[in-house]
């Protein structure tokens, strides 16, 4: 079968339509040990956090430092609990959904399939010539890789990878193009 070589336009739910014989097909998603722990891990500080908001009558003294009175501290654990809860709402519509539903980065020789961004299982397909460049970047040890297509830039997070060498693969295509 051919491949959808329309500019930036190649949306489809499964990748493996226009894979050929030689395609790598990636798997990309999120561990699920991770989001299990995020999830509770977040949950349960949001939680303590609302409980300390409504419960504190003494204040919050950090460090010697910073100095709150009953309100400040309140206002503080609020934010600090509004904030583990937003990451709940991550692990809730995003991380989960996208366990659940597969994903997949596919290196063929006259492109490539991104997963489009959001929770709907869809995948953007690009013809070499649609690829502008990446980058590497480096955060905490770990290496995000940015690809700018003609529709945008798509960032590989390499925990999302099953294998840590998947990275450098993507990355030896993308010199190859």
């Amino acid at each position: 079968m051919g491949v959808n070589t329309i500019p930036g336009a190649g949306v489809v739910s499964d990748p493996s339509v226009y894979a050929d014989p030689t395609a790598v097909v990636i798997p990309y998603c999120p561990g699920i040990v991770k989001t299990t722990l995020g999830l509770f891990m977040f949950g349960g500080a949001s939680l303590m956090l609302t409980n300390a908001s409504l419960t504190n009558t003494q204040g919050l003294i950090l460090e010697h430092f910073i100095h709150l009175g009953p309100e400040g501290a309140n206002i503080f654990y609020a934010m600090l609990a509004l904030a583990s809860g937003a990451m709940v709402m991550y692990c809730l519509f995003y991380a989960v959904p996208a366990l659940l539903s597969p994903r997949h980065i596919v290196l063929r020789r006259d492109g490539i399939t991104l997963p489009k961004l959001g929770i709907a299982n869809q995948h953007m397909n690009f013809a070499r010539k649609d690829i502008k460049g990446f980058t590497v970047t480096v955060c905490r040890g770990y290496r995000f890789l940015k690809i700018q297509t003609i529709s945008g830039t798509f960032t590989v997070n390499p925990t999302w990878l099953s294998d840590p060498g998947e990275l450098d693969r993507i990355m030896q295509w993308l010199q190859g193009r």
